[in-house]
């Protein structure tokens, strides 16, 4: 769970100025839930991973985060656009 943890607290730390207490309203929880979450005393809900990804604008960080964490990791190579734009071909002998 520390991966999530820490990845929250650094992604809102990116964001200069950013306190706990302003980024809860933003994702519509308590700014308590956002320290607890950050200190690893509150389970992070996946809907607000998605929420908070999209507020500190982390390009889906922390969801894929909670996926590894948590034991529902979507990301895999053919299902991330980004991953499989980049798939190379393989080699065919000469």
């Amino acid at each position: 769970m520390r991966i999530a943890t820490k990845g929250l607290r650094y992604w809102r730390k990116r964001c200069p100025g950013l306190r706990a207490a302003q980024l809860g309203p933003m994702v519509q929880v308590s700014p308590d839930a956002i320290s607890k979450i950050e200190k690893g005393q509150y389970k992070c809900p996946r809907d607000l991973a998605e929420r908070l990804d999209a507020v500190l604008e982390t390009g889906g960080v922390l969801t894929r985060a909670w996926g590894m964490v948590f034991g529902d990791a979507e990301t895999t190579p053919t299902s991330c656009p980004r991953l499989a734009a980049r798939a190379v071909e393989p080699l065919t002998p000469c």
